[in-house]
């Protein structure tokens, strides 16, 4: 039985809801795209293009499955929504006061980690999506 919490969670993938189960924090990293020449004189120029951001996040045994699971979401969702997700898609972040923020991004990279085998396999997981 899925467990509903009061506040809106941290992020959506499109409209698919992400699991909150053992996730580590949403950290955001800036990348300025410029050009920048020296000068006859010395002097720099800096040309700005534009500024992107580089999301990542981790989970910490995370179950496979959904069974044991509060919120009845898992690993295997992560998985299969990257492998049916190849391209641009939409990451919509929630603030504390539940404001969102929406941003067109791909995946960077994702890797997972078996750490515990049994009847439900746990998983340490780590994605880090990139604003297109």
């Amino acid at each position: 039985m899925p467990v509903f919490l009061s506040r809106p969670r941290i992020m959506k993938w499109n409209t698919s809801i992400v699991t909150d189960h053992n996730r580590g924090e949403l950290s955001i990293a800036y990348e300025q795209i410029e050009k920048s020449n020296r000068m006859w004189d010395g002097t720099l120029r800096k040309y700005y293009i534009n500024t992107k951001r580089t999301f990542s996040t981790s989970w910490d045994m995370l179950p496979r499955t959904g069974e044991v699971v509060g919120d009845g979401l898992n690993g295997k969702g992560i998985e299969d929504f990257y492998n049916a997700n190849k391209g641009a898609f939409t990451l919509t972040t929630y603030s504390g006061d539940g404001t969102a923020e929406t941003y067109t991004v791909m995946f960077q990279s994702i890797s997972k980690t078996v750490v515990k085998r049994g009847v439900v396999d746990f998983l340490n997981m780590t994605v880090e999506l990139v604003e297109v």
